[in-house]
């Protein structure tokens, strides 16, 4: 990945990204801040999942060539830990920003709003401390969180009672 270019007006640059995926070989450009809204979508949407980090923006002087350069390898360090996570690197995210049928901002940022289930089953295999958990071993545990909880009211009311 690499290869900067400075846009025709000189007011952004694009990165090459090329790499390969279930769909075989691509060669794609990105300018920064698709790769900044590539990271926030995919740290709203697999919370508590490590998502790489990116290099922080720089309003001014962001086409010096030792910053592009810099930038350039951390965007390439980024993306290459990103495709090491089976979690990102399969994600609807990193396959519209690779492959998009439209702009790439207009589709990340217009990928349907997750509810608390979806959310829950689009993580959920990637927590090891989940496990294969079935319904009785949730209701189990459900169950002994339920007893913890009205002891410590129990323990709370005696602690009123003590301190009075």
């Amino acid at each position: 990945m690499c290869d900067p270019q400075k846009s025709a007006k000189g007011d952004h640059v694009v990165y090459t990204v090329i790499g390969e995926d279930e769909h075989g070989p691509f060669e794609i450009q990105r300018r920064y801040k698709e790769f900044n809204l590539l990271r926030s979508t995919l740290f709203q949407r697999f919370p508590g999942l490590y998502v790489p980090p990116i290099p922080g923006k720089r309003k001014m002087n962001n086409t010096n060539q030792d910053f592009i350069e810099e930038r350039c390898f951390y965007l390439n360090m980024f993306f290459k830990q990103m495709v090491r996570c089976p979690y990102l690197y399969h994600s609807d995210e990193l396959k519209l920003f690779v492959r998009p049928q439209q702009d790439v901002e207009r589709a990340l940022t217009l990928l349907p709003k997750l509810n608390n289930q979806r959310l829950f089953e689009k993580i959920s295999p990637f927590y090891s401390i989940m496990g294969d958990i079935d319904n009785s071993s949730l209701q189990a545990i459900n169950l002994n969180i339920n007893g913890f909880c009205q002891q410590c009211r129990g323990n709370l009311a005696f602690l009123e009672k003590f301190k009075k």
